[in-house]
């Protein structure tokens, strides 16, 4: 986050938190809460209830904990429905980050089937945003796959994966296939 909000490379970001003790990168960021543990999906839904939180994202949806259950496509499917809930329950925007395949992972241009898992997470979600690029170049393309009441997005932008920064790209169209 400090890498993104000041647009600086992270050994940058390390020598101004060790140099300096005035300095404090956060102060952009306090609003976000960050929790790096993951969590048990209901206990992460009783949390929720309580709090005054607009949005959650989770980072990455595989890396919720759903007790007793033990085999990957009913997790997911436990997980995705708990979210869609939340989202609907608590009136939160839900974002879920979610990782492709092996098989789309070597892709420079993933779908829904490129998806890891179970189809659910696909058709249980409202919207599908998907970043397509060339793993070595900076160009991402970001488009929705799945809109379930708008149109559709369809965005270019040049990655630093120095500083995180995404600059977007207004003459530079996407084609998605």
């Amino acid at each position: 986050f400090s890498q993104i909000a000041h647009a600086l490379e992270k050994n940058k970001i390390n020598d101004e938190y060790h140099e300096n003790d005035d300095f404090y990168f956060s102060d952009e960021f306090n609003h976000i809460h960050i929790h790096d543990d993951p969590p048990e999906i209901e206990r992460l839904e009783k949390e929720l209830a309580i709090s005054d939180y607009k949005m959650l994202v989770v980072d990455t949806t595989d890396m919720l904990y759903v007790d007793r259950v033990y085999n990957e496509f009913e997790k997911m499917n436990t997980i995705i429905k708990k979210l869609k809930s939340i989202a609907n329950n608590l009136d939160m925007i839900v974002i879920g980050v979610h990782h492709t395949n092996k098989e789309g992972g070597s892709s420079e241009f993933v779908t829904m089937n490129s998806l890891k898992g179970t189809s659910n997470v696909a058709q249980k979600a409202d919207k599908v945003i998907m970043i397509n690029g060339k793993r070595n170049e900076m160009i991402r393309n970001v488009h929705s796959e799945k809109a379930r009441d708008e149109g559709t997005l369809k965005i270019s932008f040049k990655f630093d994966p120095r500083t995180f920064k995404w600059d977007y790209i207004p003459e530079f169209q996407v084609q998605v296939k």
